[in-house]
């Protein structure tokens, strides 16, 4: 017994870690691979963040974008064997990392070049659109919803057509209100166009604070009724890059002013 501690603790003794040979050049040329690989990647990641952004701004529609996105990661290979690549060493770890650099690169491309100052596909945002009608010397608030097409108020209060023809017949003030703003800016103020019996016109209204703007009519009468006797109006206004929004409240929503 004692023999064979002896002969294991000889065998543990000569026993010595040999570290294997360190390959300088290789390990170099590994490096210098993997920078060239990463480097196409982003690269390629920018070509793609871009076409993405150009498809979103061409249609408007951001989903064309995600689809020339998912289109850049479904030729990530091709793309690397286009620049000779040895695709046989690579392991689940190296695409995974290729998908990672084109990922961030191209979406990050994508955000920043369909926002100002590059572009700006999204029309200005016209929202808010309220009327304040004169009544007995008083002014009643009715906000419009967009949703349900109707104009609301205080449930105290007569309705929004009551108050207009309370407001044609004693020739009293009704003023418009609506917040308008865009990324990229206005190119000018906002134009509220009134359908009267004549013809329709157009007017500049008056910006406030915050992006909200205004338009007054100073004696309600004929001239701001349309032959189907509505009060009609819409609200349109153009960014600095052309794109145009426009909201007009339903005609039935104000009817049978007169």
């Amino acid at each position: 017994m004692a023999k064979k501690r002896k002969k294991e603790t000889e065998a543990e003794e000569k026993y010595e870690f040999v570290p294997p040979e360190f390959d300088e050049k290789q390990f170099l040329l590994d490096e210098i691979k993997t920078t060239k690989r990463v480097v196409l990647i982003v690269l390629y990641g920018m070509l793609f963040g871009v076409l993405a952004a150009v498809a979103t701004a061409v249609t408007k529609n951001g989903y064309f974008g995600l689809m020339v996105f998912l289109l850049g990661v479904f030729l990530i290979k091709y793309f690397l064997i286009t620049m000779q690549f040895d695709l046989s060493k690579f392991t689940k770890k190296t695409w995974a990392e290729s998908a990672l650099w084109f990922f961030v690169t191209s979406l990050a491309i994508w955000i920043l070049v369909v926002n100002p100052p590059f572009m700006d596909y999204i029309a200005p945002d016209v929202k808010n659109v309220r009327l304040s009608v004169e009544v007995n010397q008083k002014f009643i608030v009715y906000n419009y919803s967009a949703d349900t097409q109707t104009w609301q108020t205080a449930k105290n209060n007569i309705s929004v057509t009551a108050a207009l023809q309370s407001a044609y017949q004693n020739h009293s003030n009704v003023t418009i209100y609506a917040h308008v703003a865009d990324s990229s800016g206005l190119s000018a103020a906002p134009m509220i166009t009134l359908s009267p019996n004549s013809a329709p016109k157009a007017y500049s209204m008056l910006g406030g604070s915050n992006n909200s703007y205004s338009y007054a009519i100073a004696g309600m009468d004929l001239s701001f009724i349309d032959r189907g006797h509505y009060f009609t109006f819409s609200i349109s206004a153009i960014d600095t890059l052309g794109n145009q929004a426009t909201l007009t409240p339903a005609d039935n929503a104000i009817k049978d002013v007169v």
